[in-house]
């Protein structure tokens, strides 16, 4: 799910309505779901979940009604309790770079 996250809220500062990134990831998840076995949450749930564990910050919305999602600080580095060696990958486009860390 971190490279979900990431392609959707990779970059330090980008803010998404919570109704869009929950649109985007029930996408992501019915393409995951014919690669990879996971639970039947939607994106909603896995999102409330995230927020929880302390990965997304979910704000009022400044400009409109509803609310909007950002990755915390922990949303952007390996997680604290892994044992595992991770690593940090940049894309660079023309115009943007983002980073995804792979463990």
């Amino acid at each position: 799910m971190a490279a979900t996250l990431s392609a959707h809220l990779g970059t330090p500062g980008s803010r998404i309505a919570a109704d869009e990134l929950h649109e985007r990831i029930d996408g992501d998840l019915e393409t995951l779901r014919d690669h990879f076995v996971l639970s039947s949450k939607n994106a909603k749930a896995f999102c409330d979940d995230w927020r929880q564990a302390g990965i997304l910050i979910r704000r009022p919305s400044g400009s409109a009604r509803g609310e909007t999602y950002e990755l915390s600080a922990a949303g952007f580095g390996p997680p604290s309790n892994s044992s595992t060696n991770c690593e940090t990958r940049t894309t660079m486009s023309s115009s943007s770079a983002s980073s995804a860390t792979i463990c």
